[in-house]
C-alpha cells in the first residue's frame, strides 16, 4: 500500500491545490469538520486532504463519482490482493488515491493509499459492487450527453437500463442522484444539469457568482433543439459501442473513418500522428456540418493535397461517406443514412425547451 503522506508530496503545488479544492467541496457536502492548519501553504494543504481521506464519507464520496475505467482499475487491483499493474484511471491518480511504487527491482507498480483500500476491499463486497454501479452511470450519462447533447432525465434512465441492465440494482433516484454528483464535481466531463435534462456544457453558459451556480442557454441550445425535433433516440448499441462516446469530443472509430485514414496514409507521405490528427479534424468538420469545400481547405492547409483529379474525387468519396455514416446529436445519435428510414413528426419541436 502507498502511504498518503508519501504520495502527496510526490506532488508540486498547483496540484496539491486543485486537490484541495476539490477535497473541500467534498467536505462540504458530507458536513464533515476538517481543521486546517497555518503552517507552510503546501504542508497545510496536504495535512487538510490527509484528515479528510481519514473520514470515510469524505472517501466514500470521492470514490463515489469515479468512472468505468477508474474502477476497472480498482477492480484489477483488488484481483491481485495488492499492488495491481501500471493500467489505473488518471482521475485516480489525479487525487492522491493511488501512487505509483516501484520495487527493489526497479519495476514500478499502482497501489491505492491504505484508507482506500480498507475502505473498499476491506469492508462488505456490496459496497465495491455499489461503487462498480455508480461507475457505470457515471460513464453511461458521460457517453449519453456528448452523443446525444441534451438528454431528460427519464430518458437517460430508460437508455441507461436497456443498455446496462443495472435497472434492478439502480433506482431513478439513485441514478439522478449519482448522475448529478458527478456532474458537478467531474468538469472536466462537460456535464451540466438543466431544466431536469443533462446538457452538454458547449450549448450553456456556467457562472458561479457568489457561491451560486447560474446557468444561461446559448443560441446553440435552442438550436439543438430545435433540430431534434421529434426525432428518436439511437440506442442500438452494447455497453462498450456506446463508452466509445464517454468523454467530450470522443467519437467511435467506423469503417468509413478507418478508410478514410487508411487512404490518408497510403497517398500521402506524412506520419502516422499527422494522419490520425488529419482524420480528427475532418470528422469534427462533418459533426460540424462543414461543407466539402471546407474541408478540402482543412486537408490543404495540413499538406494533404493533390492535383490529380482521381485523388481528389476519392477523397470527396471518403469525406461523404463519413459525412452519410456518423452519429449526429442533431439526429439523436442517428446517422443520416439511419435516420433516412425511420418516420418521425419533424414539424414537432421536442419537449426539451
Amino acid at each position: 500500500m502507498a502511504s498518503r503522506e508519501e504520495n502527496l508530496h510526490t506532488k508540486d503545488k498547483k496540484q496539491i491545490e486543485k486537490i484541495y479544492k476539490k477535497i473541500k467541496k467534498y467536505v462540504i457536502r458530507v458536513g464533515a469538520k476538517i481543521e486546517e492548519k497555518t503552517e507552510s501553504v503546501k504542508e497545510a494543504r496536504i495535512d487538510y486532504i490527509t484528515q479528510a481521506y481519514k473520514n470515510k464519507d469524505v472517501l466514500l464520496a470521492v470514490v463515489s463519482d469515479i468512472a468505468i475505467k477508474d474502477y476497472l482499475a480498482l477492480e484489477c487491483e483488488a484481483a491481485d490482493d495488492g499492488p495491481g499493474l501500471y493500467c489505473y484511471g488518471q482521475y485516480l491518480y489525479s487525487m492522491g488515491l493511488i501512487n505509483t511504487v516501484y520495487d527493489e527491482d526497479g519495476d514500478f507498480y499502482a497501489a491505492t493509499i491504505l484508507e482506500l483500500w480498507e475502505l473498499l476491499f476491506s469492508a462488505e463486497k456490496d459496497l465495491f459492487e455499489e461503487i462498480g454501479c455508480k461507475a457505470a452511470v457515471n460513464s453511461a450519462v458521460s457517453a449519453m450527453t456528448n452523443l446525444y447533447g441534451i438528454i431528460k432525465f427519464e430518458k437517460a434512465y430508460e437508455i441507461f437500463c436497456k443498455v446496462t441492465h443495472l435497472g434492478g440494482k439502480t433506482s431513478f433516484e439513485k441514478f439522478i442522484e449519482t448522475a448529478m454528483s458527478f456532474a458537478d464535481f467531474r468538469e472536466e466531463y462537460n456535464i451540466c444539469v438543466y431544466m431536469d435534462c443533462f446538457v452538454s456544457g458547449d450549448y450553456l453558459n456556467v457562472q458561479n457568482v457568489r457561491g451560486v451556480k447560474k446557468i444561461t442557454p446559448l443560441p446553440g441550445y435552442y438550436e439543438l433543439v430545435c433540430r431534434q425535433g421529434d426525432k428518436p433516440f439511437y440506442t442500438e448499441f452494447t455497453v462498450a459501442e456506446l463508452l466509445n462516446y464517454e468523454f467530450p469530443g470522443s467519437f467511435e472509430i467506423n469503417s468509413y473513418i478507418d478508410n478514410f485514414m487508411k487512404f490518408l496514409s497510403e497517398t500521402f507521405d506524412r506520419s502516422e500522428k499527422a494522419v490520425f490528427d488529419m482524420t480528427d479534424e475532418v470528422y469534427r468538420a462533418c459533426v460540424e456540418e462543414c461543407g466539402i469545400n471546407v474541408i478540402f481547405d482543412l486537408l490543404e492547409n495540413k499538406g494533404f493535397y493533390s492535383k490529380s483529379q482521381k485523388i481528389q474525387k476519392t477523397l470527396v468519396k471518403h469525406i461523404m461517406q463519413i459525412k452519410s455514416n456518423i452519429r449526429l446529436r442533431v439526429n439523436r445519435g442517428f446517422t443520416i443514412n439511419e435516420l433516412r428510414g425511420i418516420s418521425y413528426e419533424s414539424a414537432t419541436v421536442c419537449s426539451n425547451l
